[in-house]
């Protein structure tokens, strides 16, 4: 691959962007709630706040109930497809 002195710069200016980039997210882990309350001073977007609350499962929830929904007609299945009456006999 024969890059020119051009070609050299914008790929080591794309590198260098790409860099700072992962080094500002890959240094943003205490940073969140400064940022945060900063949007929140300049009327910008809130983060949502991080819940470690565990709530218990409801199995009861997620097992099928009848009068939840009428079973039918699965459009994945398809049956026997009847064969059309016979035409009626010439007069």
């Amino acid at each position: 691959m024969n890059l020119d002195r051009r070609q050299r710069a914008w790929l080591a200016a794309l590198g260098g962007v790409l860099l700072l980039a992962l080094v500002v997210r890959a240094g943003d882990g205490g940073e969140g709630d400064q940022r945060s309350s900063r949007q929140a001073r300049r009327g910008g977007p809130r983060a949502a706040p991080v819940t470690t609350q565990v709530v218990p499962l409801d199995l009861e929830r997620l097992e099928p109930r009848s009068e939840r929904f009428e079973l039918g007609r699965d459009p994945f299945r398809y049956g026997v497809i009847e064969a059309p009456p016979p035409p009626p006999p010439p007069p």
